[in-house]
């Protein structure tokens, strides 16, 4: 029978194993952009390293639903409330699907989707809010959690800055010159 400590420990589990891989997608997707235009054979990882997260953060839904469950939708880990937590773990949550139903082709027009990368710029940046929402106030409280902010912080300005970076570098006069 599952109850309310075990539910709380679950919901944590699957919180920080879908942060560490949201991370490493994140960390990826930015070397990506570094490098420039991407082979295929490095496309269908970065897609399969997505659609893991993807499917650990719906675990965690799972388990966020098993912890509403056993407290009467009374959980003390739910900060701001229920309806801002709805909100937006709803919207992060749709946006997750939409672009792993992109990823895996099942929505018409998914080849336009992926070639824009608009849609993927939009689902990071909503779920790097949402880590950040949750773990920056944490690290505040407890110097465990104090990593989470400063790694998403770093990996979501690699991601955004990289292919600046990468031209920057580029133009600049070589050491021999």
């Amino acid at each position: 029978m599952l109850d309310e400590p075990t539910a709380a420990i679950l919901t944590r589990v699957t919180a920080r194993i879908s942060a560490v891989l949201f991370i490493a997608w994140l960390l990826r997707q930015g070397w990506l952009r570094w490098r420039g235009p991407i082979a295929e054979g490095a496309a269908r990882a970065q897609r399969n390293l997505f659609l893991t997260f993807a499917g650990a953060h719906m675990i965690h839904l799972a388990a966020l639903l098993a912890l509403a469950w056993v407290t009467h939708g009374e959980s003390v880990g739910l900060r701001g409330g229920w309806l801002r937590v709805t909100l937006t773990g709803g919207v992060v949550y749709l946006a997750i699907v939409v672009l792993a139903a992109a990823y895996m082709g099942l929505i018409p027009g998914a080849a336009r989707i992926r070639a824009s990368g608009a849609a993927e710029t939009f689902v990071t940046l909503l779920v790097w809010i949402a880590f950040m929402q949750a773990y920056t106030g944490r690290a505040i409280e407890s110097a465990y959690y104090a990593p989470f902010p400063l790694v998403l912080t770093g990996g979501i300005l690699f991601y955004l800055l990289g292919p600046r970076l990468r031209a920057a570098m580029q133009s600049w006069p070589s050491a021999g010159s």
